[in-house]
């Protein structure tokens, strides 16, 4: 029975019926599947186990996500030595996946030219159809703005020329709705270039950005993927970037002492006994 009442809380959670229902509430859905992992660990460590056909049975990893395409030795090969862990892509900036690259361009060519929105006659952003089709729609408002910014490239773009980075209160309604943002969207055109990845798959998240300017200037600037994400790694600086702006964001943001100990005891996480002491640093106070 808690099989079954696991199965259908997931499949409500993972599997919504409507597209607007997946990008409403993406934090939620990511703490869900983090949260059901370790409660599995949980269950197998009691010696409760699963289905046992999830990998190859119809309902299991090959048939739905893999085309039915089985490779075992990509799968369990070199088990407990290839650590496909050290692959995951981390968010340079707290934006949908697919506007990274675009703002990675952009602000790019900000630092490098040093134009800001009064200097502006166009931009435009060329991306692959893939990419258009996530994030490649005109930026609108509509019921959770948050959403609508984190989701569009004209948004990103706009929002990296006017306040020159990316961060987490860039993506709040007030911020997003500011009319200099508005006014700097219609001077952005995305269009789609089918052949930008020259038919490559590693370079599906390719993006090339042109800026005009009002005195005559072209700037252009290609970037060939998502910075953050293999092949692409964030330096250490840039980890710690991110973390500042998370733990900073929020009407109660931490102590500085209980950032410098979390980030100290992460440095030498195999060394706690505990991790549970973690937790207690994520509260404002004590």
């Amino acid at each position: 029975m808690a099989r079954g009442q696991s199965i259908k809380i997931q499949g409500r959670i993972e599997f919504p019926d409507k597209q607007e229902q997946i990008i409403q509430f993406p934090p939620f859905r990511q703490a869900f599947v983090s949260q059901n992992g370790i409660i599995c660990a949980q269950l197998a460590q009691r010696g409760i186990t699963g289905p046992k056909n999830f990998i190859e049975g119809i309902y299991g990893y090959y048939h739905l996500y893999a085309k039915d395409k089985r490779n075992d030795e990509a799968l369990i090969g070199e088990l407990g030595k290839r650590w496909q862990m050290l692959n995951m892509g981390f968010k340079t900036y707290p934006s949908c996946g697919a506007t990274i690259a675009s703002t990675d361009a952009i602000l790019s060519l900000v630092r490098d030219k040093q134009f800001g929105p009064e200097d502006l006659a166009q931009v435009e952003v060329r991306v692959t159809p893939t990419i258009y089709k996530l994030v490649g729609h005109p930026f609108q408002i509509g019921d959770n703005p948050t959403v609508n910014a984190q989701f569009n490239i004209q948004y990103v773009t706009a929002n990296a020329i006017l306040r020159k980075s990316s961060k987490l209160h860039h993506f709040d309604a007030s911020y997003v709705k500011d009319p200099k943002i508005m006014e700097l969207t219609q001077k952005i055109t995305v269009q789609v270039d089918p052949d930008l990845n020259e038919g490559k798959r590693e370079l599906r998240g390719r993006v090339t950005m042109k800026v005009a300017t009002k005195k005559g200037d072209v700037y252009t600037k290609t970037v060939d993927g998502p910075s953050g994400y293999p092949p692409y790694p964030l330096t250490e600086e840039g980890h710690m970037e991110r973390f500042e702006d998370n733990v900073s964001y929020g009407g109660k943001p931490l102590p500085r002492k209980n950032i410098d100990k979390l980030v100290s005891m992460v440095n030498r996480l195999e060394e706690i006994e505990d991790v549970r002491s973690l937790i207690t640093l994520f509260r404002s106070r004590h």
